[in-house]
């Protein structure tokens, strides 16, 4: 037994030092903005006021190197419990946002109501309950049109490929389904872990989501 705990003591002294001298990469903190700067790829943040008066933050990347006219406009929607950093974390030949824009495509990224980014509100703050009061269908309806409609503004193009992934797909499944004059907008809806509904859904969303509603309920 006095072996055994010894053991033990000295491997987490030892994973201790390790972590203490080990390099931590330079962009492990850093911001979408932050980390297409350090990859030397020209960056742009844009705000984007919704209908029901959220502010949202889009990220734009563009290769310096790629041509002159892009071949195309790319919007990325991120999934649940993410946010736009989820197309930048890996090393820049691995991450959507920056393989898309080497290949020659405007890139832009998405962030929903309620992450980091897009804490901001006309009439009120993250603190108040109000701000958080919303649902997919607020995604969609105001989040995913009014996105939409700034990106095709400044760039001055008629449509857009859309890459969403999980939550990304089920407020771009819910817009199409009730608006055809927005279809006509999207060239290509490339789907990643899509889904539809999420009545079915069980496990620790169910829980958590069961235990939220009381309180919302309650408040």
């Amino acid at each position: 037994m006095q072996w055994s705990a010894a053991l033990s003591i000295s491997s987490q002294l030892l994973l201790i030092w390790i972590s203490r001298i080990r390099a931590i990469d330079p962009e492990c903190y850093m911001t979408v903005p932050e980390i297409t700067k350090y990859y030397d790829y020209i960056s742009e943040v844009h705000i984007v006021r919704t209908e029901d008066d959220y502010l949202l933050e889009l990220h734009r990347i563009k290769s310096k190197t790629a041509p002159t006219k892009p071949d195309g406009v790319v919007f990325m929607q991120h999934g649940l419990l993410a946010d736009g950093f989820n197309f930048t974390p890996n090393l820049k030949n691995e991450s959507a946002g920056f393989v898309f824009a080497d290949a020659g495509f405007d890139v832009w990224i998405g962030n929903s109501r309620g992450t980091p980014a897009s804490q901001k509100h006309i009439g009120y703050g993250p603190e108040d309950d109000r701000f958080w009061n919303f649902t997919f269908q607020e995604m969609s309806q105001y989040d995913l049109t009014a996105c939409v409609k700034y990106i095709l503004k400044e760039t001055k193009q008629n449509g857009l490929y859309y890459i969403g992934h999980s939550q990304g797909t089920v407020i771009m499944f819910a817009k199409l389904s009730e608006d055809p004059e927005f279809a006509k907008k999207i060239y290509q809806f490339h789907a990643l872990a899509p889904v539809a509904t999420v009545s079915h859904i069980g496990g620790l969303f169910k829980l958590m989501g069961n235990k939220f509603l009381t309180v919302a309920q309650v408040n």
